[in-house]
This record gives C-alpha cells, sequence and structure tokens, in this order.
C-alpha cells in the first residue's frame, strides 16, 4: 500500500508515518507539507492508494484543499482514496468531505488507539470505496471519524 501523508506540520507526518510503519511492514508512505509539493507527489510517484490530506495548509485551505487535490488526480488520471484530516470537527466541513467525494474524515485529536483501529481495519477490507454513494457510517469509532460505508483504507 502506498500512501500521500499532506500536512504542513512535520510532527504530524512524522508521527501518522512512524504508526503506519509501525502497523503495516509493507507501507510506503510520501510525505508533502504543501498543496504544491502534494500535486509534484501525484505526478511523480508511483501510484498512490490513500492520501491523508489535511484541510489546513499553508497554501490551501478549508474544503477547497480537497477540490482542488481531487481536480489533480482527475487530471492525473490517478483515483486515490482520500481522506480528509482536519484540526476542525465542524459538523458542516465533515458534510463537505463527504459531498465532495471524499472517502473520509479523521480529526486530528483523534486519539491514537482509534487511528490505529481504523486503520488495520480499512486495510483488510475490500468495500465499494468513496464512489459507493451510500451514506457515512461511523463505523464503530469514538463518534468523530466519519467514513463512507464500505470504504476501504
Amino acid at each position: 500500500m502506498h500512501i500521500l501523508l499532506v500536512d504542513d506540520h512535520p510532527q504530524i507526518r512524522g508521527g501518522t508515518a512512524m504508526t503506519l510503519r509501525a502497523l503495516f511492514a509493507d507501507v510506503r508512505i510520501t510525505e508533502a507539507e504543501s498543496m504544491a509539493a502534494a500535486r509534484t507527489a501525484l505526478r511523480h510517484a508511483e501510484p498512490i492508494d490513500l492520501v491523508l490530506l489535511d484541510l489546513s495548509l499553508a497554501d490551501s485551505d478549508g474544503i477547497e484543499t480537497l477540490r482542488t487535490f481531487r481536480a489533480a488526480c482527475e487530471m492525473e488520471g490517478r483515483f486515490p482514496r482520500i481522506v480528509a484530516v482536519s484540526g476542525s470537527e465542524d459538523a458542516a466541513l465533515i458534510e463537505s468531505v463527504l459531498t465532495e467525494h471524499g472517502t473520509g474524515f479523521i480529526p486530528k485529536g483523534v486519539p491514537g488507539e482509534i487511528f490505529q483501529k481504523l486503520a488495520r481495519r480499512g486495510r483488510g477490507q475490500a468495500g465499494a470505496g468513496a464512489a459507493s454513494g451510500r451514506p457515512p457510517d461511523r463505523n464503530g469509532t469514538d463518534g468523530r471519524v466519519v467514513l463512507r460505508a464500505g470504504a476501504d483504507l
């Protein structure tokens, strides 16, 4: 599995990468600190399966971050699953992520054990993904992590 981590905070990227590498021996991780770097990685990296996309970057903010990155994916003919990550837990933002065909939403404040549970469960699924059009499902987490029903990470 190849994951693109997009976050402007090196500690967040580093901690997330460390957690994912501890969980999955075969994970490949590419890091990007901005929308510009994420777009470059999209063009030049090997195929990406999953993007963990911070919605608040120095060069992009809010739901426009997801829209911009999804458009870049479409231009490149690449269609990774995109999970939005944010310090905000605003219900309207979460709904916008799902409306814009994000695979899911993870608040930055989610406890580590919830993130690990989600990653392990998602790794083993073979679901319909973000294009299923089904309503969001809380998936047995603490209620703040939202994934589309059947979505696989």
